[in-house]
């Protein structure tokens, strides 16, 4: 997470549709124009189409800026640190649908979880190893600070992400690449979907992220206890050795993972394995190759993007309240939705 200096001012927005609804408190910095703004909100309004959660976030939007080359967006979110009991008895109370009864069902009892681990100081197969090795007795989670309201924590909007009024997240949209700003008549050819993309940054700042992006850019190494950035979607990563093992899977590197919601049994679609030492692409995602809707890691310009099963039941068992939920009846039912996209120009990544 990069912290950026407080912008001169913020015009803010309150979106909210029916009282049972996510509704977002959107402020802007001085960039945002009118038709961007537009994008802005109408990325926000469809996500309280989908989730029902009876909550306010505060985000603050800019697309304007200059990002890094081949990036079209950014979300810097803050962090709510949890006991691990406490936030599984969080995602319990939540729990409304039959995704979420299989979900909470997968999570360990007790006060602390276990995880593949690997890249740390204390490797039994030496320092730094990328050998995985079953890491016990942890207690803590790191949650994004709008997940952590969305189950149910309590606690006062922060200026640390730079915004004057205060903010759980901060949307960042590149300026340096044309951006279709209006889906409604499909997006032109050579410009990347505005709202889609918007979207996708929001879904981060909701939860959608995995701390193992953390552990891959790592510096140096340090020993598995200070690897406390576990999130509460990395509950359902798994990989076909951590199933074994009964765990879930914090490694970086390149040997698969997947999404899972019922302790590793079922294979939902592939995730990212991280930019430095995976495949190439931030763990807080898809993995490309599964063709998985707006959680993907690039872009392709002429393309509009939308959620599909697999974002929304992420969402689900992560504590949000789905409208409607999305149930599944076997496996199966994870690949609803995931078609590939044909290929079009260009490929872009997000963050």
């Amino acid at each position: 997470m990069r912290r950026l200096a407080p912008l001169a001012a913020c015009v803010a927005l309150a979106l909210s549709g029916s009282a049972q609804a996510l509704r977002f408190n959107l402020t802007y910095t001085p960039d945002v124009t009118a038709q961007a703004r537009a994008g802005f909100e109408l990325a926000a309004a469809r996500w309280s189409s989908l989730i029902s959660t009876d909550l306010t976030i505060s985000l603050n939007m800019s697309s304007g800026l200059a990002l890094e080359p081949g990036v079209l967006g950014k979300a810097d979110t803050l962090y709510v640190g949890m006991f691990y009991d406490e936030f599984r008895n969080r995602l319990t109370a939540q729990a409304n649908s039959a995704a979420d009864a299989i979900a909470v069902a997968s999570l360990p009892t007790g006060f602390s979880y276990s995880r593949l681990v690997n890249r740390s100081s204390d490797n039994p197969a030496g320092a730094g190893s990328l050998t995985p090795y079953v890491d016990s007795g942890n207690i803590g989670v790191r949650l994004a600070a709008p997940n952590a309201r969305g189950l149910g924590q309590q606690f006062p909007l922060s200026t640390a992400l730079g915004c004057p009024a205060g903010c759980d997240a901060r949307i960042r949209l590149s300026g340096s690449v044309a951006f279709d700003l209006d889906p409604s008549d499909g997006i032109t050819a050579g410009q990347y979907d505005f709202v889609g993309v918007a979207m996708h940054e929001i879904g981060h700042a909701l939860g959608f992220f995995s701390g193992v992006d953390t552990v891959d850019r790592l510096a140096a190494t340090a020993p598995s206890g200070q690897y406390n950035y576990v999130n509460s979607l990395d509950f359902f990563r798994y990989s076909a050795r951590s199933a074994a093992a009964g765990v879930i899977d914090f490694t970086v590197g390149t040997q698969p993972k997947y999404f899972s919601i019922d302790g590793g049994v079922s294979f939902g679609p592939e995730f990212s394995q991280g930019a430095t030492f995976g495949d190439g692409n931030q763990a807080s995602h898809w993995k490309l190759e599964d063709g998985a809707g707006l959680m993907r890691p690039m872009f392709e310009t002429g393309v509009a993007y939308a959620p599909v099963t697999a974002d929304l039941l992420a969402m689900d068992v992560i504590g949000w309240t789905m409208a409607p939920v999305p149930e599944p009846a076997s496996a199966a039912l994870l690949a609803l939705g995931l078609a590939g996209l044909a290929a079009r120009a260009r490929r872009t990544a997000l963050a």
